[in-house]
């Protein structure tokens, strides 16, 4: 069972993982710094939360289940910023339309 401690570091490492939208991979020097010692780290690891990969870099487990991707997210940006022109576009045809 996780503790206290091992739930706020894997918080933040998840905080980490949402900010930079690394898809769920935390670089090995960022997941100490987070944890503040490897034996912290060593706890989130061992209860199944995170896995530490061969290159030494860990991965949030399941992250892509339960939350985006980079290039999900990308495209959710890209249709938003296609509707919000479309709407700019049709309220400025229709700002022209009244002054003329």
């Amino acid at each position: 069972m996780a503790g206290n401690e091992a739930v706020g570091i894997f918080s933040r490492l998840l905080s980490y993982c949402g900010c930079y939208e690394t898809d769920g991979k935390v670089p090995a020097q960022v997941a100490l710094s987070i944890a503040g010692k490897p034996k912290a780290l060593q706890q989130v690891v061992a209860v199944g939360l995170v896995q530490h990969l061969p290159s030494g870099d860990y991965y949030i487990r399941d992250y892509a289940h339960y939350n985006f991707l980079r290039d999900e997210l990308d495209e959710k940006r890209a249709i938003a910023k296609r509707n919000g022109r479309k709407g700019g576009l049709a309220k400025a045809r229709r700002g022209a339309s009244d002054v003329a």
